[in-house]
């Protein structure tokens, strides 16, 4: 029996379960403690939406979108500083519509997963500037 591919499933069944492997959405989302309920795109990709693409090489892929422009999206995972730019349209599956910690629901139109964003998105910039001065007073030694 032929395994279905994510489209395949979207197409077939409108949405499903998915469970996260990695870091690069840390602290959002923590590999065998949260999972998402991932399903078809029925409205248009805002920035901040979190989604599932299929990259070139045949990965699949959840992170969230930075940047919106006409025929194609940047993304980047919360706990990575490089953003992927031209992922185009036609390459994103579903959009993610609800975050689960073990069996307990977080409500993505909550007032705490609205602030962690904010937080989270701000802590990058600081992150990545005290990284910066880091590795220039490690040059100057």
């Amino acid at each position: 029996m032929k395994e279905l591919t994510y489209q395949e499933i979207i197409d077939q069944y409108g949405g499903f379960i998915y469970y996260p492997v990695g870091t690069s959405m840390l602290p959002l989302i923590v590999e065998g403690v949260h999972s998402v309920k991932l399903e078809k795109i029925n409205r248009p990709i805002r920035k901040y939406d979190i989604v599932l693409y299929h990259r070139d090489n045949d990965q699949y892929v959840l992170h969230r979108v930075v940047r919106v422009h006409e025929d194609f999206y940047d993304m980047k995972g919360d706990n990575q500083f490089m953003i992927e730019k031209n992922i185009r349209k036609d390459q994103v599956i579903a959009i993610m519509s609800g975050l689960y910690c073990q069996e307990q629901i977080v409500p993505l139109q909550g007032f705490r997963y609205q602030i962690s964003i904010r937080m989270n998105l701000w802590f990058r910039h600081f992150r990545r500037l005290f990284q910066k001065i880091k590795h220039l007073l490690k040059r100057k030694k």
